[in-house]
């Protein structure tokens, strides 16, 4: 399995590296064009970022995982060095802020996975019980 996967890696020709490698530089050029003209004061969309989305999406159609994921990548350093507080800077201005998405998002998803949780007790408990009386009132082999 791992040589294969060398193979797979090694075999990669370079045109089609270079291909994928454009590719991922022409969407991510056009995507900031696009989104610092939504986010420019004449139409004053606030938050943009989900135009680079769709480039990682096309190209990870076009040029496979590997180019999606550097496309990714170099997509939220382009984000957060041309269009974050502070500006022209890969530095957080308010760490909190940079923190609190997640976690809330998180918060939501235990929440939610809490009260599906809560819900489905009911149906697991009866489940248990009727597994619990066919076990008991089974009669042993041999009988």
């Amino acid at each position: 399995m791992l040589y294969d996967l060398r193979q797979r890696i090694g075999g990669a020709d370079r045109r089609s590296v270079a291909r994928s490698l454009g590719l991922s530089i022409l969407g991510l050029t056009l995507a900031t064009g696009v989104v610092s003209l939504l986010q420019s004061p004449s139409i004053g969309v606030r938050d943009a970022s989900s135009v680079y989305l769709v480039v990682v999406v096309l190209v990870g159609a076009a040029a496979g995982t590997g180019a999606a994921l550097w496309t990714a990548v170099m997509a939220f350093v382009a984000y957060d060095f041309l269009f974050t507080e502070p500006r022209y800077s890969l530095a957080v201005a308010d760490p909190g802020v940079a923190r609190a998405r997640p976690l809330s998002r998180r918060r939501r998803r235990r929440r939610a996975a809490f009260r599906l949780g809560r819900r489905a007790w009911p149906r697991g408990d009866a489940a248990r019980r009727r597994r619990r009386r066919a076990v008991l009132h089974q009669s042993p082999p041999g009988r």
